[in-house]
C-alpha cells in the first residue's frame, strides 16, 4: 500500500458535488482522486492511502457515518485526516461525525478561502505526525542499537542524572552487580569500592566538571583485585547534565603484565650476571698466569715479588666476587621444591652476622612462631637478608643496634620482614638509588690504598630476587635515624 502525497480522494456519490470540489482542489496545486460509492472507496484504500479524505455523509450504499467507521478500523485518524462535507448542519450531526473518527465537519455551502485552509491545515497537521512517528522509530532503533553495542562492551557502563538516578545500564554492569539491576549510581559504586574510597570520590572525581577522570583502584578484599575507574559528565538538551561511567577489571591484566615483567628482569639478570662473571672469570685467569710468569722470571726480586703476591690476593679476591656474580644468574631460576622454614633461616643468619661483629652490635629478632614457608632455598634467602643486614652493619659507626621482625600478612599471603638499624641514615635522593647496581655509599677508595672487593650489587640482588619471586623490597631512610628496610616474601602454597 502506498501513501500519496498531496492527493486529496472525493467520495460523493454526486458527479457535480466532485466536480465542484475537484475544481477548487486543483486551482490549489492538489491532485485529486475521486470515489462515487463507500465500496469504491474501501477498494481504493486497498491500493494507495491519500492524504486526506473529503466524505459525503448523505450515499446511498453506504451512508458517510459507517464508511467513517469502516476506515478508522484500518487507519487511525492522525494518519489519515478524514473531513466529513455534508449539508446536514444539525448539532448531533455534527458530533456524531466527530465522536465516530472525523477529524473536521464542513457543512454546505462553505466559504473556499476556509474550505482550503482546512485542507492545508489537517494535511500538514498529518504529515507532521508522520514525521514525528519516523524520528520516533529511527530513535527507538538508534536506542535499541546503543543498547546492543552497550552490552557489547567489556566495560560495565552506567549513566546517571544529577540527583545519582541511573538513566542507563548495560549487561556487563549487571553482572557485576550478580545480575541486579539497580536504580542509584551509589548502590553501583558500594558494590565495587569501600565506603571510604567512595567518599574520595565524592570530594574530588565526582566533582570534575568536565573531561574524563580515570583512577585504578586496588581492592583487597574483592573477586576484582585492580578496577579501572572511568568517568566524564556530558551535558543533555535544556541545559541538564548526566554523568557516564564504565568500570573495567583489569586483574588479569596486571597479573600477566607483572608475571612479563619478572620474566624479562629475571631474564636480563641472569643474562647480565653470566656474562659478567665469565667474562671477569677470563680476565682473571689472563692475569693470574702472567703473574705465573713474572713469579719465575723475578724470583730474586723482592719488591717484584711482593707486588706478585699482591696481584696474587686481588686475583683471589676477584674469584671470588665472580663466583657471586654467578650466582646471581642461579638466583633467577626459582624451584618452588626448595621450600624452607623462614623461622630457623632467620635464626641462624642472625647468629652469624652477629658472630661476624661481635659485642659492637646487638641484634633483636621478633619473629611470629610458625611463620609460611616461603619458595626459596637456604642459600637465597641467606643472600638476601645477609645482604640487607651487610648494609645495615656498614652504616652504625661504633655501638648500635640491628632489629629485625617477621610476621605472616595473610590479606597479602606474604611474609613480611622488617629491618631497622641505628646507623647513620641517608638523604631521600641516596636511599632511592640503594638498591641500583653498583651504587655504593661508601667513598671510592684513594689512590695508592688498597683495593676493596667491587661494591653495589649487594642490595640489587635481594632486590631483583625477591621481586622476580613477585615480592617486594621498599626503604626508608632519614639522615642521623637510621634506615628501615621492609621486605614482602610470597608464601608456599
Amino acid at each position: 500500500m502506498q501513501h500519496k502525497k498531496q492527493s486529496v480522494l472525493i467520495v460523493d456519490d454526486c458527479p457535480m458535488s466532485r466536480h465542484l470540489l475537484k475544481a477548487i482542489l486543483v486551482s490549489a496545486g492538489l491532485d485529486v482522486l475521486e470515489a462515487s460509492s463507500g465500496v469504491q472507496c474501501l477498494d481504493f484504500l486497498r491500493r494507495e492511502v491519500p492524504a486526506l479524505i473529503l466524505l459525503d455523509v448523505m450515499m446511498p450504499d453506504v451512508d458517510g457515518f459507517h464508511l467513517l467507521g469502516e476506515i478508522r478500523r484500518s487507519h487511525a485518524a492522525d494518519v489519515l485526516p478524514i473531513i466529513l462535507v455534508t449539508s446536514c448542519n444539525e448539532e448531533k450531526d455534527i458530533v456524531r461525525g466527530l465522536t465516530s473518527g472525523a477529524n473536521d465537519y464542513l457543512t454546505k455551502p462553505f466559504e473556499r478561502t476556509t474550505f482550503l485552509a482546512r485542507i492545508y491545515n489537517h494535511i500538514t497537521l498529518s504529515q507532521m505526525r508522520k514525521h514525528v512517528d519516523e524520528r520516533r522509530e529511527r530513535l527507538t532503533s538508534l536506542l535499541d542499537l546503543q543498547r546492543a553495542l552497550g552490552d557489547m562492551l567489556p566495560e560495565a557502563v552506567m549513566i546517571h542524572n544529577r540527583e545519582g538516578v541511573l538513566m542507563y545500564q548495560n549487561e556487563m554492569l549487571k553482572n557485576l552487580c550478580g545480575g541486579d539491576s539497580l536504580g542509584l549510581a551509589h548502590d553501583v559504586l558500594c558494590r565495587f569500592l569501600p565506603l571510604d574510597l567512595i567518599a574520595s570520590l565524592q570530594k574530588g572525581f565526582l566533582k570534575s566538571p568536565s573531561g574524563i577522570v580515570e583512577q585504578e583502584f586496588c581492592l583487597i578484599n574483592s573477586e576484582v583485585s585492580h578496577l579501572l575507574v572511568r568517568s566524564a559528565v556530558v551535558e543533555l538538551a535544556g541545559g541538564d547534565i548526566a554523568r557516564i561511567w564504565s568500570f573495567r577489571d583489569v586483574s588479569k591484566l596486571r597479573t600477566l603484565e607483572s608475571d612479563m615483567r619478572r620474566q624479562l628482569e629475571g631474564g636480563s639478570l641472569g643474562k647480565f650476571s653470566g656474562e659478567l662473571a665469565e667474562y671477569m672469570r677470563a680476565l682473571l685467569s689472563h692475569i693470574s698466569e702472567i703473574a705465573s710468569q713474572l713469579s719465575a722470571a723475578q724470583e730474586s726480586n723482592a719488591l717484584a715479588a711482593r707486588y706478585i703476591g699482591e696481584i696474587g690476593r686481588y686475583v683471589d679476591e676477584g674469584r671470588a666476587f665472580a663466583e657471586k656474580v654467578k650466582a646471581l644468574s642461579v638466583h633467577t631460576e626459582f624451584k618452588l621444591a626448595g621450600c624452607e622454614d623462614l623461622n630457623e633461616v632467620l635464626r641462624v643468619v642472625v647468629e652469624a652476622a652477629q658472630l661476624s661483629v661481635g659485642e659492637r652490635i646487638s641484634f633483636v629478632l621478633e619473629a611470629d612462631a610458625g611463620l609460611p614457608k616461603v619458595p626459596l632455598t637456604m642459600r637465597n634467602l641467606s643472600s638476601i637478608f645477609g645482604n640487607v643486614l651487610s648494609n645495615a652493619v656498614d652504616a652504625i659507626d661504633g655501638q648500635g643496634w640491628i632489629r629485625i621482625a617477621a610476621q605472616a600478612d595473610a590479606e597479602r599471603g606474604a611474609v613480611r620482614i622488617r629491618f631497622d638499624d641505628s646507623g647513620n641514615g641517608m638523604e631521600a635522593s641516596v636511599a632511592e638509588r640503594v638498591c641500583e647496581p653498583f651504587f655504593s655509599t661508601k667513598a671510592p677508595c684513594a689512590s695508592g690504598e688498597s683495593i676493596a672487593p667491587l661494591k653495589g650489587l649487594g642490595m640489587w640482588n635481594a632486590y631483583n630476587t625477591v621481586r622476580s619471586l613477585g615480592g617486594s623490597l621498599s626503604l626508608s631512610s632519614k639522615v642521623g635515624s637510621g634506615t628501615s628496610v621492609v621486605v614482602y616474601i610470597p608464601a608456599s602454597h
